[in-house]
């Protein structure tokens, strides 16, 4: 029966989570511009 239940919660989450598909919303500067922006 519990496995059951774990199942079904997965199934739920994995419903309400965005597709893999979905570009990354972060994005990373070059460690060079950040010695650009950085004082010293």
């Amino acid at each position: 029966m519990e496995a059951e239940h774990v199942e079904s919660a997965l199934d739920e989450a994995l419903d309400e989570s965005f597709p893999a598909s979905d570009p990354v919303a972060i994005s990373f500067e070059p460690e060079a511009e950040l010695r650009k922006k950085l004082p010293g």
